[in-house]
């Protein structure tokens, strides 16, 4: 028994370094999630020292841009063969480029500190990370857009003022807000993909779909609340496992009764998990009440 203990003993332990694993965890520092630390290889090594190369270029590259574009020098504009007359007046241009530099700035900024976590400090970083690193800075700068798009369309409201004009200098304040908010957008584009995400599934109520000879436990149907007062709202949804959302008053004449529910997301018969939150539209009282 003690010589066939050690055999599956051995035999364990060659397994074990071949596969490069130990009993280490690390916490990612954006997702939160737990992952067996792997030592890193020769081929990983090499991935983190591309990544972080390829990112302090790029870094270089956009804040070289920023700076040709504040002085309205427009040099990569002028290389590609585009005439940029108009473009050191145009108060639109200057807002969407500093958005996406920001947006990208920020992601590098993130990648940068994921590859010291990884790499500098657990020497855990994985090779199949490099297409992470090659695509943040894009992908960084992309999702700025589409949160700057969906703040100028008002989907969604954010403190500050970043309405357009043509006044010169007395735009700057208007810009470095949208630099500000495309960096944080791109530095935090994990969350900002999750959040567009929850705001796709509520915007076009997509549900998926429930067999009618097969109902999952913990789905419910939403009920209707039309014609309901917020106070009654809650205790029909709170009888259903639901919850109230967000409530915002809609003034329409002849359409919402004041003080009731006229509209609600998602839709009367949706089925929905337990928990979730139903948001409703409620007619607005008078002025004068």
């Amino acid at each position: 028994m003690g010589n066939e203990e050690k055999k599956d003993g051995d035999s364990q332990g060659e397994s074990n370094s071949k596969k490069g694993t130990n009993d280490k965890k690390a916490r990612d520092q954006i997702t939160g999630k737990e992952y067996d630390l792997r030592k890193e290889e020769a081929p990983d090594t090499l991935a983190a020292w591309l990544s972080i190369i390829y990112l302090l270029i790029m870094a270089c590259f956009f804040l070289w841009q920023l700076f040709d574009l504040w002085i309205k020098n427009f040099t990569l504009i002028k290389y590609l063969g585009y005439n940029p007359v108009g473009l050191d007046i145009s108060y639109n241009f200057h807002i969407v480029c500093y958005t996406f530099l920001g947006g990208a700035l920020g992601s590098i900024v993130n990648e940068i500190r994921s590859f010291k976590y990884w790499h500098c400090e657990l020497n855990g970083f994985g090779r199949r990370f490099i297409w992470k690193a090659l695509s943040s800075p894009w992908l960084g700068g992309i999702v700025a857009l589409i949160v700057f798009a969906l703040i100028r369309a008002g989907v969604t409201v954010l403190g500050g003022d970043f309405s357009g004009g043509d006044n010169g200098d007395k735009n700057i304040n208007q810009m470095l807000s949208m630099f500000a908010l495309g960096a944080i957008s791109g530095f935090g584009s994990h969350k900002v993909l999750l959040w567009l995400d929850d705001l796709v599934n509520k915007r076009f109520n997509i549900q998926p779909k429930v067999s009618e000879d097969k109902v999952d436990e913990d789905k419910v149907e939403v009920p209707d609340l039309t014609g309901k007062t917020k106070e009654e709202a809650e205790k029909i949804l709170s009888e259903c496992g639901l919850k109230l959302g967000q409530s915002k008053e809609k003034s329409d004449k002849g359409q919402a009764s004041p003080g009731k529910i006229s509209e609600q997301v998602p839709s009367p018969k949706t089925p929905v998990s337990k928990g979730s939150k139903i948001d409703v539209s409620i007619g607005a009282k008078p002025k004068d009440e």
